[in-house]
């Protein structure tokens, strides 16, 4: 008598189903970690462009000089140095002027900016906010009490979870977080 070798076609079913099953839930796992990775990543970039944006502003002795400082900074040359609308290679919008002292700032499609160029009881100031790069999110508005104190108008309301940081700093008053 000759034995069957080999597995049933139940046995086969069963194998491949568990197969699957497991592979399913690396395959999960690897893409839930990618996703935080790509965000710590986009995060830490906009926390360093933050910071350097600061270290320009502290090194700046006026309005154009931070400008030619911030170029340098980001690898920009400053031959075109209008700040009206600066684009990348690909034409996307980069920098805007807003009015007079406020910019706003894409990173490709990574984190978003508003940076204010103000006064605050006469000494020069700047507002920084840097949040991420969600089509649903607009940029607040910063506007300023009759102080020259910073606040987020609520009319645009933004969730603390989109905020990657936001601060002000006066020349000779320090860092307000």
């Amino acid at each position: 008598m000759s034995k069957k070798r080999g597995f049933s076609i139940v046995e086969v079913v069963i194998s491949l189903t568990i197969i699957i099953l497991v592979s399913f839930s690396a395959l999960t796992i690897v893409l839930s970690s990618t996703n935080k990775r790509v965000e710590a990543i986009n995060k830490t970039e906009g926390q360093n462009f933050a910071s350097d944006i600061l270290e320009c502003f502290k090194a700046s002795n006026g309005f154009s000089d931070f400008q030619n400082n911030v170029y340098f900074a980001l690898g920009e040359t400053a031959e075109n140095t209008n700040w009206e609308t600066k684009t990348d290679e690909e034409g996307k919008i980069k920098w805007t002027l807003d009015k007079e002292g406020c910019y706003t700032y894409e990173k490709d499609g990574r984190y978003k900016a508003k940076i204010t160029l103000y006064k605050n009881n006469g000494r020069q100031a700047i507002a920084i906010i840097v949040m991420k790069n969600k089509s649903e999110i607009t940029l607040p508005d910063i506007k300023f009490d009759d102080k020259n104190f910073i606040f987020i108008v609520e009319e645009n309301p933004v969730e603390e979870k989109d905020i990657i940081i936001s601060f002000t700093y006066t020349k000779g008053g320090g860092l307000w977080v």
